[in-house]
């Protein structure tokens, strides 16, 4: 294929742990057309896309045999395909975009094509992050719709979930987890509040927070699992920004279907990319909103992004009082051996 120039608006790499296959990345170009690359250096591929709805069977199509140059422009402006190249040898590469192609979503996207254990990777479509959901539009839920979601688990609290409420609208609505609780900023919010609070020291301040997000949220996490264990999904999950509950949430599931610390940091961090945040609401008095009205902005910027250190003090946290992730899992969230290995047979391929 002839080299365009082409301005990328956004950019999924693969993971270079991926060793059972080669690197490969799917670029959105400005013109909504994705942009396909993989190294090519002494190898060609067969380039296939496959378009997945509810209603009929993957229908996958070949795009571009024998290509060897590296690089195919598919013309995708409505779609989020599927990407899969393949060598004469038989290996293969699956893409997608990560983000979902929505008018109003924030920070929804697909945990699908992660490194797992044995050569398997993450399933592409059946596993969903994201922030709140209440500007979706109505032909973001159209969208939604064709993916099949099958169970939503709603990390907020009772007062986030009134304020900012979910209208699924479609065909098929999924089956709603929630759990009714106040969000206790207290603790976080002493700790910000101290004068001359420098962003290394918010910083500090948010990853003492983090280490108690495994246990404060045991129950809602606990809750996605046994859905998944019960196989029901594609599954979504999510908080207000889908970066600090759903963040850890789903650190704790890519852990648990044998995704790299690597990787799981890197879908972490893709949150100060994806992630947007919303002005509050004229008047708004839930707690959130009051605590985050009163920090400096520099102190806020901290709040707004996320950092590896973060997930690292969970990861460690989990260590200190368990012993383990594995006891962690076990004893918090009800997933033993067993359900592990099952999990993985169900979510990696």
């Amino acid at each position: 294929m002839r080299i365009l120039k082409l301005v990328v608006t956004a950019a999924l790499v693969l993971p270079a742990t991926l060793a059972w296959c080669f690197p490969a990345t799917v670029e959105k170009t400005v013109n909504d057309d994705l942009l396909i690359r993989w190294d090519a250096s002494g190898r060609s591929v067969d380039v296939w896309v496959e378009y997945r709805t509810t209603d009929q069977k993957p229908l996958r199509q070949l795009v571009s045999r024998q290509d060897s140059d590296g690089q195919y422009l598919l013309s995708a402006k409505s779609e989020r395909p599927y990407i899969f190249l393949v060598t004469a040898d038989g290996k293969q590469q699956a893409l997608a975009q990560r983000r979902l192609p929505l008018q109003a979503g924030n920070n929804f996207r697909d945990l699908g094509g992660y490194a797992a254990t044995k050569g398997s990777s993450v399933k592409w479509g059946m596993l969903y992050r994201s922030g709140t959901m209440v500007d979706l539009t109505s032909n973001d839920y159209h969208y939604l719709d064709s993916l099949g979601i099958r169970v939503v688990c709603d990390f907020r609290s009772s007062e986030e979930r009134v304020n900012e409420p979910t209208r699924w609208q479609g065909s098929s609505t999924p089956q709603r987890k929630e759990t009714d609780y106040v969000l206790d900023m207290n603790i976080l919010g002493a700790g910000l509040a101290r004068p001359n609070l420098s962003p290394a020291q918010a910083r500090q301040v948010f990853a003492d927070f983090y280490r108690e997000i495994p246990f404060t949220f045991a129950m809602q996490y606990k809750q996605m699992f046994a859905e998944l264990l019960a196989g029901h999904a594609p599954l979504a999950f999510n908080c207000s920004a889908g970066k600090d509950r759903t963040g850890v949430a789903a650190a704790l599931l890519l852990r648990a279907l044998g995704v790299s610390h690597a990787d799981i940091v890197a879908d972490y961090l893709l949150s100060n990319q994806y992630y947007q945040p919303r002005p509050s609401k004229p008047g708004a008095n839930d707690a959130t909103s009051r605590m985050l009205a009163s920090l400096p902005a520099e102190v806020l910027k901290v709040l707004m992004g996320v950092d590896a250190q973060y997930v690292d003090a969970a990861f460690a946290a989990i260590e200190e009082r368990h012993g383990s992730f594995e006891n962690y899992m076990s004893t918090m969230l009800g997933i033993d051996a067993a359900g592990m290995q099952k999990l993985r047979e169900l979510y990696t391929e």
